[in-house]
């Protein structure tokens, strides 16, 4: 996008402890700003539950948004949650980030805080010889 001088543009992205999801370039970037590659799918199910932090979403809700328009099994769900918790640096005896209500869905549990950045366009430089 071509943004002219007088244009600003804006970045929502989400902050949860080490960690920074921007929702417009769907990429997560932990420790020292490294980025964190995930799946778009994975993104996908990381956005909705931070986007409702603290509420439970049940697995069917998960699936209908993240799948709206495909048939799947729920093992689809619980191995990307499965990959989230990884690449969250979670491990099977602590529940930082996502917790699992059985039987139910999935609660994002850490403190979120919603911003957005707002970067104003830069006026091109003349070539100068």
């Amino acid at each position: 996008m071509v943004l002219n001088a007088a244009e600003k543009k804006e970045i929502e992205f989400y902050e949860f402890e080490q960690f920074r999801l921007e929702a417009a370039t769907r990429r997560l970037f932990g420790r020292d700003n490294k980025h964190i590659p995930l799946p778009p799918r994975s993104i996908d199910i990381l956005l909705y539950l931070v986007q409702n932090s603290g509420e439970l979403l049940t697995k069917d809700e998960l699936m209908s948004k993240i799948w709206s328009d495909q048939v799947v099994e729920e093992n689809n769900l619980t191995v990307r949650i499965a990959a989230l918790r990884k690449a969250l640096g979670e491990t099977r005896s602590e529940t930082a980030f996502i917790q699992t209500i059985q039987g139910q869905g999935y609660r994002f549990v850490a403190e979120v805080s919603k911003n957005i950045r707002r970067i104003e366009n830069q006026p091109p430089e003349n070539n100068k010889k």
